[in-house]
C-alpha cells in the first residue's frame, strides 16, 4: 500500500570548511524500482585531498543507479521471497559498496585511506528498513518522543559500552570522534540492520554529524514538533547549525508520512537555488506559531541501541563474503609459504642439520615450511570464515 510521503533535503558546506564531503540520494516513487515507496540515504565522507568528497559521492550516485532500476538485484544474492529480504538488499548493496570504494582507495595514492558513513533508509509501506554504518544518524520522531534509531560506530561509543570509561571520560576525550566502522576504510565490514514500523505523522530524520555536532537532540525535537513542512525544517536545522559555528559540513533528509495515498500520492520537497540558506540568517520558525497546536517541548528518548535484525538462515551463495575471502587468501598465503619456506631453510643450511649437504637442507626446509604454512593457512580460513558468518 502507497502512502503520502512528504520530503525535504538540504546539504551545506557549513561555515569552516571549504568543500562538501557530505552527499545524499532521495528517490521517490515515480523514480524507484517496484516494490519500494522511497529511498532516504546520507553519506560523510572522509580522507585527505577531499577524498572522502569521492567516497560519498560514490556511494549516493550508486544507490541512485541501483534502486532507479533493477540494477540491484545484481548486487543481493537472496530470493525476494524471504521475509527479510528488504533488509538483506540494504545489508547487500552496503557489503559491495564497501568492496567497490576499498578497491578504489588503492588505485590512487590521493584516495588511500578513504571512506565514507552510509545511514539508508528503504521505504516499503508502513516499514523503514535501515542500513547504518559510520556516524551519520537516523531518528524516528513519533508521538512527541523523539529517538535516536541508529548507534554511533565511533571509538568513545564503544569505550563506554565497554566499561573502559565512563560517559564523561570518553566525552572529553581528544580521540571521541574516531570513527570505527565506515564504507571502503578495510576489506571487510559489518552493516547494522534495522527495520522501524512507521505510523501516520511519523517523521523519519536522517543527517551527517555537521548537524548533531552543533545542534542538540532536544533543539532537533523542538524543530520537529514545531514545523510542519520537512523542507522547511531541513532549512531551519541547517541554519541553527551554522550559527552554532557550522564546524563541519551538514547535511539533513526529512521524511514524513502523511496518510494513504494515490499511486503518486509521494511528494518531495527540492531546495531550489533561490531558496538557498545564508549561514548568517535566522531559523525562519524555531517555535510554533501562535495559536498552533504544535508542542515543540515534548518528552524525549534517545536510544543509541538500534533494534538489529537477525538474519537466521544461511543463503546458498554469499557472493560479497566469497568476494573478500578469496582476496584474503590470494593475496596473503603465498606470502606466508614464502616465508616459512625461506626461513626454515636458511635455519637448517646454518645449523647444517645431520651434516646433510645444502641442497637437502634446503628441500628439507621447504617441505617442514609447507608443513608449517597449510597449519597457519588452515588456522586464517577458519578464523576468517567464522568471523564472516558470525556477522
Amino acid at each position: 500500500m502507497a502512502f503520502n510521503l512528504a520530503i525535504g533535503h538540504l546539504t551545506h558546506p557549513g561555515r569552516v570548511r571549504e568543500s562538501n564531503e557530505d552527499a545524499f540520494c532521495v528517490i521517490g516513487p515515480t523514480e524507484i524500482a517496484a516494490g519500494f515507496n522511497a529511498l532516504l540515504a546520507v553519506a560523510d565522507g572522509m580522507g585527505g585531498h577531499q577524498a572522502g568528497e569521492v567516497a560519498s559521492k560514490y556511494t549516493a550516485d550508486k544507490l541512485r543507479e541501483l534502486f532507479t532500476s533493477s540494477k540491484y538485484r545484481e548486487w543481493v544474492d537472496f530470493a525476494p521471497e524471504r521475509q527479510d529480504y528488504n533488509i538483506l538488499v540494504l545489508k547487500e548493496i552496503l557489503e559491495r559498496l564497501n568492496d567497490e570504494i576499498h578497491q578504489m582507495a588503492g588505485r590512487r595514492d590521493d584516495w588511500r585511506g578513504m571512506g565514507t558513513t552510509a545511514t539508508v533508509a528503504l521505504l516499503v509501506g508502513t516499514k523503514a528498513f535501515i542500513g547504518h554504518v559510520g556516524d551519520s544518524r537516523a531518528y524516528l520522531f513519533s508521538n512527541g518522543i523523539l529517538r535516536q534509531v541508529t548507534k554511533d560506530h565511533t571509538w568513545w561509543i564503544e569505550q563506554v559500552e565497554q566499561g573502559l570509561m565512563t560517559y564523561e571520560q570518553a566525552a572529553a576525550d581528544p580521540r571521541k570522534n574516531r570513527i570505527t566502522r565506515a564504507l571502503g576504510v578495510s576489506s571487510l565490514i559489518k552493516v547494522d540492520r534495522i527495520v522501524e514500523e512507521l505510523q501516520i505523522g511519523d517523521t523519519l530524520l536522517l543527517c551527517s554529524d555537521g548537524l548533531t555536532n552543533m545542534v542538540s537532540d532536544a533543539e532537533i525535537l523542538q524543530y520537529l514538533g514545531a514545523i510542519p513542512e520537512p523542507q522547511q525544517v531541513c532549512q531551519a536545522l541547517v541554519q541553527l547549525a551554522n550559527q552554532k559555528g557550522g564546524g563541519d559540513n551538514i547535511t539533513v533528509v526529512v521524511g514524513r508520512l502523511l496518510g494513504e495515498a494515490s499511486p503518486s500520492g509521494f511528494t518531495t520537497q527540492p531546495l531550489s537555488a533561490s531558496t538557498a540558506v545564508s549561514p548568517n540568517s535566522k531559523p525562519a520558525a524555531a517555535n510554533p506559531p501562535s495559536g498552533s497546536s504544535a508542542n515543540p517541548v515534548l518528552p524525549m528518548s534517545v536510544l543509541n541501541a538500534p533494534e538489529t535484525i537477525p538474519s537466521s538462515a544461511t543463503p546458498s551463495r554469499r557472493r560479497s563474503r566469497r568476494r573478500g575471502i578469496t582476496q584474503t587468501l590470494v593475496t596473503f598465503l603465498p606470502v606466508v609459504w614464502a616465508v616459512c619456506a625461506a626461513t626454515f631453510s636458511a635455519y637448517f643450511i646454518a645449523t647444517d642439520l645431520r651434516k646433510w649437504t645444502s641442497g637437502e637442507d634446503v628441500l628439507f626446509g621447504v617441505i617442514v615450511g609447507s608443513i608449517i604454512f597449510v597449519s597457519i593457512a588452515i588456522g586464517l580460513i577458519i578464523e576468517i570464515v567464522s568471523t564472516e558468518y558470525s556477522r
